[in-house]
């Protein structure tokens, strides 16, 4: 385990251990089987799951545009007609809503100009429907309606987006798909509704209309499927919270199968639609799910939506979109199918409640993704995924994972600072609370807003509450934040043996004048090592320590806890016949000499006044009292027969 640094200076601690994960009897073969035949691409989940620019995602709104709703979607039945997935699509959105403020200046949808509204209804009465702007929809109602009273809502509309950058017509093959990707607000390109993250849909019904070749594939659970009059209906029914950008379908030419994985015991049916041509292939990747599911269910509780499914479609996409209990799919990489089911914890179970904070989404699952390499595979790709995430979130100086500006796609779903700088981010979170409160932390975290949403405060308060930490510093250092330490480490052999170890840390950006971090760092020599961990928290930071052997090196940070880049460690071996130490110094700072006495020695400080004058007969080691001084750089002179030295150092 790692310890608590809350009262340490310095700690030695021994090596960690992987903890151990056994897959129930049942499913062992299946186990081992999806392991050796997973495909493998590090950092494949962040490369492609990050494409969120602005052709494939659509561009969030600006931050005056945001609406202040009068009203809550309780339940959608959806129908769509695709016909044969060509321009034009029909459709018809019934909504159930509760009102919460004053409907008077009208119910606020929004919906693609491209698409017309043929016609409008609130409780079965016609009413006026006005297109404004892009995406605007505005419902007037000649009725007064009271807060809280429910209303049931029917909008008819045809036609196809204008401009759409949520709606995808592509060929595999012979055959056409056509496919939804709503993230963060392109669900108005494909059915009126609210685009924001104020509010979950209780339950969704969706209803599509298709020629008889093609299937389509959506959330829930598939209630009906048959054809009737030349054409194909599919019926699929959501019945857990869902926020507006987790809804998604896709319909082509789609075959299915089922993998049967374990969460908690219990199994969970993987429903998968691939394009015939690539069955066989995908028959093999898919079931990489299977020890994935089981992992991240022991680590953080049972697979939110067990009493539906999962499920994956495969879309012409380079990446995958986590749809809730359908995830779409452009590659069938490992770390992707990995990434996205974790998905299914951090940021659809819990949902972030700002773009702002996007980490809780993207961070979360890039660490999850990054953990099933450590548990998984006997932990052979965990280092290098640690290795090659912080290479890349050190290769530029700056960048906050708070998202500052949320009018820029590019800059939410930024792969560096979103992802990977926010995985690294909760590794080290980890690394200073230890194991067990982080894993009970995020299980609790999960369980306070179970299918609702939350951001970064919620998870900082969290985090204290469990470890008994205040965690201001670490979240305003590493969340709000920019840039990383970097450390020189000098390693000085005392007289006695032991060494005095001068950590000093720059940093990349002025944003954080120094990060405060318990720093481990790795003694080698003599055919052995120790590590000891130093709390860091200042720029320069002395400790004496005596790890019983000659060192010949020191490793820093070596089973890479930290975001840190340009490292640098020193040791010196020869004895100087006189050494000054610790430096910086508190109330007291002592001298080692070799050499016979007498020796005089006096203090000055940085305008030359002299002053504690001294003499010594016997002594080869002198502690001096520094209460009296003022903090500040100071010169201490030593005089021992014809050797004279002066030493600088600093008293806080």
């Amino acid at each position: 385990m790692i310890g608590d640094f809350r009262y340490l200076c310095f700690m030695q601690v021994a090596t960690l251990k992987p903890v151990q994960h056994f897959v129930i009897l049942l499913l062992s073969a299946m186990f081992f089987y999806s392991i050796t035949q997973a495909q493998v691409t590090l950092n494949s989940g962040i490369e492609h799951c990050a494409l969120k620019s602005a052709q494939t995602r659509s561009a969030p709104k600006a931050v005056a545009q945001i609406r202040k709703w009068n009203y809550n979607v309780n339940f959608m039945d959806l129908e769509l007609w695709l016909n044969d997935l060509s321009a034009p699509i029909r459709g018809k959105a019934v909504c159930n809503i509760q009102v919460t403020a004053s409907v008077e200046p009208g119910i606020y949808m929004e919906l693609n100009r491209g698409y017309t509204v043929d016609s409008a209804f609130i409780n079965g009465e016609r009413v006026e429907v006005v297109q404004e702007g892009k995406f605007d929809l505005k419902i007037f109602s000649q009725i007064h309606h009271e807060t809280g009273e429910r209303l049931k809502l029917e909008i008819c509309f045809s036609g196809w987006p204008e401009n759409s950058t949520a709606l995808f017509l592509h060929e595999h093959d012979t055959s056409q798909i056509l496919f939804s990707l709503s993230e963060p607000y392109g669900c108005r390109d494909w059915y009126p509704g609210k685009n924001d993250l104020t509010e979950k849909m209780d339950s969704v019904v969706m209803r599509f209309h298709t020629l008889p070749y093609y299937r389509v594939a959506s959330n829930g659970l598939l209630q009906a499927e048959y054809i009737m009059n030349g054409e194909r209906i599919t019926v699929w029914k959501h019945n857990y919270p869902v926020t507006p950008y987790l809804l998604g379908f896709a319909a082509t030419n789609y075959v299915s199968y089922v993998d049967t994985a374990s969460s908690a015991g219990m199994p969970v049916y993987i429903h998968n639609y691939v394009y015939p041509e690539n069955e066989t292939l995908l028959r093999t990747r898919t079931k990489q799910t299977v020890p994935v599911m089981k992992l991240f269910s022991d680590l953080f509780g049972m697979y939110p939506f067990a009493g539906e499914k999962y499920g994956h479609a495969q879309i012409e996409w380079g990446g995958g979109m986590e749809h809730q209990t359908m995830t779409f799919m452009g590659r069938f990489d490992y770390e992707i199918i990995a990434h996205e089911l974790a998905h299914h914890w951090f940021g659809n179970y819990v949902t972030t409640s700002s773009w702002h904070d996007i980490w809780l989404n993207e961070g979360f699952a890039t660490y999850l993704a990054g953990l099933s390499y450590e548990h998984l595979f006997d932990g052979y790709y965990w280092p290098y995924w640690k290795a090659q995430n912080i290479e890349y979130v050190t290769s530029r100086p700056g960048g906050s994972v708070y998202v500052t500006d949320t009018t820029d796609v590019n800059r939410i779903f930024d792969p560096r600072l979103s992802y990977a700088k926010g995985a690294l981010v909760l590794h080290m979170l980890r690394w200073v609370v230890g194991d067990e409160a982080f894993f009970k932390a995020c299980r609790n975290f999960l369980n306070a807003h179970a299918h609702g949403f939350a951001g970064t405060t919620e998870v900082k308060e969290t985090f204290e509450n469990v470890s008994g930490m205040n965690l201001s510093y670490f979240f305003d250092d590493w969340i709000y934040g920019e840039g990383f330490p970097s450390f020189q480490v000098n390693c000085e052999r005392l007289i006695n043996g032991d060494y005095n170890v001068d950590i000093q840390q720059t940093t990349s950006h002025a944003s954080v004048p120094y990060f405060k971090l318990p720093l481990p760092l790795q003694f080698f020599g003599n055919g052995t090592d120790t590590t000891y961990v130093i709390e860091v928290d200042s720029r320069t930071v002395t400790a004496r320590l005596a790890p019983g052997f000659l060192v010949d090196s020191v490793k820093i940070d070596p089973e890479m806890w930290l975001i840190s880049a340009n490292n640098k460690a020193l040791v010196i071996n020869e004895e100087h016949p006189m050494q000054l130490y610790p430096n910086p110094a508190g109330d007291h700072i002592s001298l080692s000499y070799t050499g016979n006495p007498p020796l005089e020695w006096y203090f000055s400080d940085s305008s030359g006044r002299r002053f504690q004058r001294g003499f010594t007969l016997k002594e080869r080691s002198i502690t001096f009292n520094l209460r009296g001084m003022a903090a500040g750089i100071y010169l201490l002179s030593v005089i021992q027969s014809n050797d004279n030295r002066m030493f600088k150092f600093v008293k806080y």
